[in-house]
């Protein structure tokens, strides 16, 4: 049987799937590539039972996933410790005068980043919207959430932009976790989920390898892949980073009022 697998679809995920491809055989991995947003409908809908999932997406998860439930595969994440490089709020007027905030539909993580930024470290209130190809909207005292490769392309449009990572640094002095890889359990066997470690291994220690590779299939130059992989995405999920998962959810637990997800992290014994 093949191994369901839900990874996101931007640049910053392409060692961990270059890891994947290069440990399964074709066989033996059913990959979906998608936006962020997709992923966890995947894992949420039993299409996949390994995925890379937002962070602000988790308590969704609670009570939702089969009677067997899930966890968090440790030592892994899409995180950054201070600026991201992908992830902006976009505007044509300082943050302290703009009225709407268009979300970005891909990211509940992100759109839920700013509103605790604003709340509770910005003191601003916005009226948010939802709206297909929002960034074009993004003019006057409209800004706009943006995340990933689309993010990266088009920030040279605006004269603000935002890194909401390392103003969350800034808030919180910690740094932020955009994604982490869940895992259902009793669907996953202690030995493949070791495989899945060491393929994830693998494809980060040849992170800038991948950067070179992949880079003009993305749009970027392997100066700039390279880069960022260095600069902005960290990709090691520690005890410093699952402090900070915790301290987002609560912070947004109170703004969207949701009960705190309950789950575990768990590594393989056989790795």
């Amino acid at each position: 049987m093949a191994l369901k697998v839900a990874a996101v679809s931007y640049f910053n995920t392409v060692p961990f799937v270059k890891g994947l491809q290069s440990y399964f055989t074709p066989s033996e991995l059913n990959l979906l590539l998608a936006p962020p947003s997709q992923c966890i409908r995947a894992f949420k809908e039993n299409i996949a039972d390994v995925a890379l999932v937002p962070t602000g997406a988790l308590p969704d998860l609670n009570g939702y996933v089969s009677t067997d439930g899930w966890y968090v595969l440790d030592k892994f994440c899409i995180g950054a410790l201070e600026e991201v490089g992908s992830v902006f709020l976009f505007a044509h007027s300082p943050l302290e005068q703009l009225k709407i905030i268009y979300l970005d539909p891909h990211s509940r993580t992100s759109n839920g980043l700013f509103k605790v930024l604003s709340a509770f470290y910005w003191k601003q209130k916005y009226l948010y919207q939802n709206q297909p190809d929002h960034w074009q909207n993004i003019h006057g005292r409209n800004g706009g959430i943006v995340i990933g490769d689309k993010a990266i392309a088009i920030k040279p449009q605006f004269p603000y932009a935002y890194d909401l990572a390392l103003a969350w640094r800034q808030f919180s002095f910690l740094p932020f976790v955009f994604a982490v890889w869940v895992v259902r359990i009793n669907k996953v066997p202690d030995f493949y989920l070791s495989k899945i470690a060491q393929a994830f291994q693998d494809g980060l220690e040849h992170k800038l390898e991948w950067a070179k590779v992949e880079a003009s299939r993305y749009g970027f130059t392997q100066d700039f892949a390279q880069t960022y992989y260095e600069k902005y995405i960290d990709f090691e999920l520690d005890d410093v980073k699952k402090n900070a998962i915790h301290l987002y959810l609560s912070y947004l637990a109170q703004i969207e009022h949701f009960e705190l997800p309950t789950f575990r992290y768990y590594w393989p014994q056989t790795f």
